[in-house]
């Protein structure tokens, strides 16, 4: 099992509410795993964070970089 890491980037799995989305660790915690999802920038700064529990997070996101056919 890939090992959680603070500013590592996860990649959205297909069929989830996050398809298309790619989220960056921001904080981990026992229970939970903070990202910035779906990122929207005020002067530079991510403002749209979402927590999750490790569960939750690994059933939508995978570490893989996502590849395009196109």
């Amino acid at each position: 099992m890939e090992q959680l890491q603070i500013n590592d980037i996860w990649h959205c799995k297909e069929g989830t509410p996050y398809e298309n989305v790619s989220a960056k660790i921001e904080a981990i915690t026992s229970r939970n795993v903070q990202v910035f999802d779906r990122i929207m920038s005020a002067d530079g700064i991510p403002t749209n964070g979402t927590v999750m529990t490790h569960k939750q997070f690994r059933f939508n996101f995978d570490p893989g970089q996502q590849l395009s056919l196109w």
